[in-house]
């Protein structure tokens, strides 16, 4: 098991690496790709984060472990996928930047594992995307900062950490038994 990093910490990574993406989303970019095929490589995604003149060792093994994280989250017998955000004291604005930014890398990560569009997939896990493409496409959000708007934050994290799941799954049913091989 990996060091579980938080947002925080993945964000003072990214600057010593001079990234200018958000750890919410090279995590979705993980997640993307690795529903699509447990068995991708760290170096592959790290490729897409940085550039081979920004390799600063010892950051570049720290923010490994976010892929390591995503792996052992998406072969989790317990369900227990998180998505790397600022936590609950930054404000609703930030929190729902960081989601669109999520699914953005999200998409992303599933287009860089060869998926060109939704039609192959089933039917769950298509609807479930057409959503996570509008939600990363949404713009600005005109909200108040309420208990309501919180509660809806929330439930929208929920569904989306399900939703990968579920992606997940289907797409790749005997994922664990890969990974492990």
């Amino acid at each position: 098991m990996c060091k579980y990093l938080k947002y925080n910490e993945v964000q003072t990574i990214l600057v010593k690496l001079d990234c200018n993406i958000s750890p919410a989303e090279i995590q979705g970019l993980a997640y993307g790709m690795l529903s699509m095929n447990i068995t991708n490589k760290d170096t592959d995604w790290l490729n897409e984060l940085i550039d081979d003149n920004n390799l600063d060792k010892v950051a570049t093994t720290e923010l490994k472990h976010v892929f390591t994280q995503v792996r052992e989250q998406l072969t989790d017998s317990n369900l227990g996928l998180e998505l790397l955000l600022p936590n609950d004291n930054e404000l609703l604005a930030k929190r729902l930047t960081a989601l669109q930014e999520w699914c953005q890398g999200l998409l992303y990560g599933i287009a860089l594992s060869g998926l060109k569009d939704f039609s192959s997939l089933p039917d769950d896990s298509r609807e479930y995307l057409q959503d996570v493409a509008q939600i990363a496409r949404s713009g600005d959000f005109d909200l108040e900062e309420n208990e309501e708007a919180e509660q809806s934050f929330h439930e929208i994290v929920e569904y989306l950490r399900v939703g990968t799941l579920l992606l997940s799954e289907e797409v790749q049913p005997n994922k664990l038994e890969t990974a492990i091989h």
